[in-house]
C-alpha cells in the first residue's frame, strides 16, 4: 500500500482529502491530452496517468470500503462501484477501451443500477461492433432513467433548479435525482442558487441558435421551423418575426455594437439585418462569392465591421459588412465546418468540425496560425473574454480548456453524458457554461476546473445557450426557451 501513496508523493498517513488533492494535481499535470502535440512525451504521459489513476483508486477504495463479516466471520471489503466507474472514464481518456470495458463491467457487477456505467459501456461496445450488446445497455440505461423519474414527486410550480442545501436537480415539472459524475459535485466554497423564472414554447421546431444584444434589451432565436424571432430580454415578450425565411435557420448573431443581425442556414445565404428597424440590409450570396452548401456558424469581429462564416462546403469566409465584399476565403479543410468563434481582439478565429483539428486562423494575414489536435468531432468553440483560454466540446462528451497560444490542454472537464452542443464564458473569466444533448446545462469554475452545479431546464436536447450578466437563456430541440437567473445568497 505504501507504494501507491509514494506514487502520489504522500505518506501512508495522508488524509482522504490530501489524497484527492494530490491526485487532481498529478492527473492534471500528466493528462495525455496535454501532450497530443508532443509525441515524444505522449507515451510517458499515458503511462504516468494510468499509474496515478490506479494508485488513487486503490487508496480511496481502501479508505472508503465497508468491511462486512461473512459467514466465517472474516471481514471482506465491499468495492466502491464509483471508483471502478471513475477508472473506466480515465481509461477512456487514454483510449484504452479494453481496460475501460473491464472497469465498467466491474462497476455494473457491484451496482446493477449504475446507469452511467451502462451508457459508457454501450458507447464502447458500439465502437467495437457489438451492436446487440450495446442496444441492451442503452435499453437498460433508459429503463433506469424512467424508474428515477417515476420515483420522484411532481412539483406544481417553478422552483430553484438547483439548490445547494437540498442538493437536488429539478426539471420542468419534476425533481430528478442526478447521480454524481467525475468533477460534478457542488462547490464547497461558493453558495449557488439558480432559478428558472420562465419557460415557454417559442418555436415549432428545434432552436439552433440564440444571440443576446450587448445593449441588454433584446435577444434573437433561429429555428428549424424556418423563423427568426426577436424577443425582449427582460420578460421574453415577442417583439417581431423577421419575414421571408424559406429554410431552416442554423445561426443567428448580433453584432457587438447591436446595430446588425446576421442570420444563415440551409439556404446557403447570409442575411444582414438592420436590427433597430428590423429590415433587411444586405444578402451575401452568389455562386462566385458565396458558400456552396449550408452555413452552420457565424461570428462578428469585435469592431462589428466584419462577419465570418463557416459552412458544410469546407470553407471559411470573411465579409465586409458595409460593401458586402468577400475579403477572405480559407479552403484547406478536409471536412464540414460546424463551429467558428472570433477572439476578443479580432485578430484570430477558431474553427472546427468533422475534421479532427481545431484550426485557428490569423484574420489579418488570412493564414493558419495554430492547429490543435482533437480526438473527436468538435461541435462548439469559445474564446474566454481575456483571450487566454479556448474551450471546445463535441462528440466525445468532454470539454477541453486550451492554452491555445501554447497549443496545450489545460484541463478536460468530464460530466456530460451526450454530445456537448454549446459553450459560453461569463464576462469575468470565472465561469464556463455548457449545454448538451443530455438535456443539462453545467456551470464550471475556470480556476478549479470543477462543476459548480448542473441544471435541467429542458426534457430533451439543449442545442443553444447564451449568457448575459446573471441570466442564462437556453433553447432546446423541444422548441422551448428557458430563462434561468442566478440568485446570490
Amino acid at each position: 500500500m505504501l507504494r501507491y501513496y509514494q506514487i502520489l508523493g504522500l505518506n501512508d498517513n495522508a488524509t482522504e482529502e490530501e489524497v484527492k488533492k494530490a491526485y487532481r494535481s498529478l492527473a492534471k499535470k500528466w493528462h495525455p491530452d496535454r501532450y497530443i502535440n508532443q509525441p515524444e512525451k505522449l507515451e510517458e504521459a499515458e503511462k504516468k496517468f494510468k499509474e496515478i489513476a490506479q494508485a488513487y483508486a486503490v487508496i480511496i477504495d481502501n479508505k472508503n470500503s465497508d468491511k462486512i463479516p461473512d459467514s466465517s466471520g472474516i471481514k471482506r471489503k465491499k468495492t466502491d462501484p464509483k471508483v471502478q466507474f471513475d477508472l473506466g472514464v480515465m481509461a477512456v481518456e487514454v483510449n484504452d477501451l479494453s481496460e475501460a470495458l473491464d472497469y465498467f463491467n466491474s462497476a455494473i457487477k457491484i451496482d446493477p443500477n449504475y446507469r452511467e456505467a451502462y451508457i459508457y459501456r454501450a458507447t464502447i461496445l458500439e465502437k467495437q461492433g457489438f451492436q446487440l450488446r450495446a442496444d441492451n445497455d442503452w435499453r437498460k440505461a433508459k429503463e433506469l432513467k424512467l424508474k428515477e423519474s417515476i420515483s420522484t414527486k411532481i412539483v406544481e410550480k417553478d422552483e430553484p433548479i438547483y439548490s445547494k442545501k437540498k442538493e437536488t436537480y429539478k426539471s420542468e415539472i419534476k425533481i430528478e435525482i442526478k447521480e454524481s459524475f467525475v468533477n460534478s459535485k457542488p462547490s464547497s466554497s461558493q453558495e449557488l442558487s439558480w432559478q428558472r423564472v420562465k419557460i415557454f414554447k417559442a418555436h415549432s421546431g428545434a432552436i439552433n441558435s440564440i444571440s443576446i444584444a450587448s445593449n441588454g434589451q433584446i435577444f434573437v432565436t433561429g429555428s428549424n421551423d424556418k423563423t427568426i424571432k426577436i424577443w425582449k430580454l427582460n420578460n421574453g415578450e415577442l417583439v417581431s418575426i423577421l419575414p421571408d425565411q424559406k429554410e431552416a435557420i442554423y445561426s443567428v448573431v448580433i453584432s457587438p455594437d447591436s446595430h446588425y443581425l446576421a442570420t444563415a442556414g440551409k439556404d446557403k445565404n447570409i442575411k444582414i439585418w438592420n436590427l433597430s428597424q428590423q429590415v433587411l440590409y444586405a444578402t451575401l450570396d452568389g455562386w462566385f462569392s458565396g458558400h456552396q452548401d449550408e452555413i452552420l456558424s457565424l461570428s462578428f469581429t469585435p469592431d462589428s465591421q466584419y462577419l465570418v462564416s463557416g459552412s458544410k462546403d469546407k470553407t471559411v469566409r470573411m465579409w465586409n459588412i458595409h460593401n458586402q465584399e468577400e475579403v477572405l476565403k480559407y479552403t484547406t479543410y478536409g471536412d464540414k465546418i460546424l463551429t467558428i468563434n472570433c477572439d476578443k481582439t479580432g485578430n484570430y478565429l477558431a474553427t472546427a468540425g468533422y475534421e479532427r483539428w481545431i484550426k485557428i486562423l490569423n484574420l489579418k494575414t488570412g493564414k493558419l496560425a495554430k492547429s490543435l489536435k482533437t480526438n473527436a468531432v468538435v461541435t462548439t468553440v469559445a474564446f474566454s473574454p481575456n483571450n487566454k483560454i479556448l474551450a471546445s466540446g463535441g462528440f466525445d462528451r468532454q470539454i477541453k480548456l486550451w492554452d491555445w497560444q501554447k497549443k496545450e490542454i489545460i484541463s478536460s472537464l468530464i460530466g456530460h453524458t451526450e454530445t456537448i452542443s454549446t459553450l459560453a464564458f461569463d464576462a469575468d473569466n470565472k465561469l464556463l457554461f455548457s449545454g448538451s444533448w443530455d438535456s443539462s446545462v453545467k456551470i464550471w469554475d475556470i480556476n478549479t476546473q470543477e462543476c459548480l452545479c448542473t441544471l435541467k431546464p429542458h426534457r430533451n436536447e439543449i442545442i443553444a445557450l447564451a449568457v448575459r450578466n446573471n441570466k442564462i437563456i437556453t433553447g432546446g430541440k423541444d422548441g422551448n426557451i428557458s430563462f434561468i437567473n442566478h440568485l446570490s445568497k
